[in-house]
């Protein structure tokens, strides 16, 4: 049973809830994200089964998470920027990483964007892990923060990548 880009959505959803221990139905979950309870039900069995997520616990298990991330997101679920559009900040061009990176003298960099009609910039697309994933990041700065990270870590240098791990390590981690 592979990992999807949905299964990651997901979990990173959940990893930035304030209580951390989603107590909800697998429909107040699809609700939230707006994707069809099914969806929600199989990505969470196979974050189970990836040991990403304790079905007994109602938890991510952010430790198993991030090593993932770090070390097989971008292998797993590749990403490439594509045509200029507007949309919704992403990776290096996102807010969460541009003051790491300014701080750390790295060059001006291309824009990153989500595509999205009622995004804020210009920029290089990148396709979001999930289609909902521009969306719910306009309406929730958290989740927006972590799924940007998680698109340096896709799509970085290494620079980048270890910027970004280290933001999410703190962020999934508090």
């Amino acid at each position: 049973m592979l990992l999807k880009p949905l299964d990651v959505l997901v979990l990173i959803w959940l990893a930035t809830r304030p209580d951390r221990d989603w107590q909800g139905t697998v429909r107040d979950l699809a609700a939230a994200l707006g994707i069809v309870p099914s969806q929600i039900q199989y990505a969470l069995t196979r974050a189970a089964r990836c040991q990403l997520y304790s079905r007994e616990r109602r938890r991510v298990l952010v430790p198993n998470l991030l090593e993932f991330l770090e070390h097989g997101l971008r292998y797993a679920l590749p990403a490439e920027p594509g045509p200029m559009a507007q949309g919704v900040p992403t990776a290096h061009s996102a807010g969460v990483m541009q003051a790491a990176l300014a701080s750390a003298g790295d060059p001006a960099l291309s824009r990153l964007v989500w595509p999205h009609l009622e995004g804020g910039e210009i920029g290089q697309t990148l396709t979001p892990l999930h289609p909902v994933v521009a969306g719910l990041a306009m309406t929730d700065a958290d989740f927006h923060a972590a799924m940007a990270l998680v698109d340096s870590l896709r799509v970085g240098g290494a620079r980048e990548r270890a910027v970004a791990a280290a933001l999410l390590r703190v962020r999934l981690q508090r």
